[in-house]
């Protein structure tokens, strides 16, 4: 069990973390935590994939802030139009284009472009996943048992 003065991960994000510095944001908490040399390299995949996650985190919360609605519903302009903070922010925010990371300050139309392509090839996935499991419902159902095991005749 952890000692009750352990960090909390969530809090070394917020004490390390530095936008678009995962390697230094990954780092900053393994010194703190006092890791040795092969402490930290075992860590470093999910650490990376942490600071990874929580950089994407905030970048989503500014791209729907941004694109929010709310400055002026008759003319639907976005928020970061009127707005000079969050502006700066979305255009300091980045995102995976499928080949790169861009910031949205310098994205170009095929920056764009690959990011939607990349979004509904996502997309497509789920609708597939989503279809697998309608598709398990109803023969489950059909079948009058609790699981999909017992419709193949398997204890589950």
């Amino acid at each position: 069990m952890a000692p009750t003065n352990a960090p909390q991960f969530r809090s070394l994000l917020r004490k390390h973390f530095v936008s678009h510095d995962v390697e230094g944001t990954v780092r900053r908490i393994c010194e703190e935590l006092g890791l040795d040399e092969k402490q930290s390299f075992s860590l470093y995949p999910p650490l990376r994939a942490a600071v990874v996650n929580w950089e994407r985190n905030l970048t989503i919360k500014v791209e729907r802030a941004a694109f929010r609605v709310v400055s002026n519903p008759e003319t639907a302009e976005p928020e970061f139009l009127t707005n000079n903070e969050l502006r700066r922010q979305l255009l300091d925010a980045e995102f995976y284009t499928g080949k790169r990371y861009v910031r949205w300050s310098e994205a170009t139309v095929q920056d764009h472009r690959d990011r939607v392509a990349l979004l509904r090839s996502q997309q497509d996935g789920i609708e597939r996943t989503i279809q697998s499991h309608l598709h398990a419902i109803e023969m489950i159902e059909k079948a009058g048992v609790t699981c999909l095991a017992k419709v193949f005749g398997e204890s589950a």
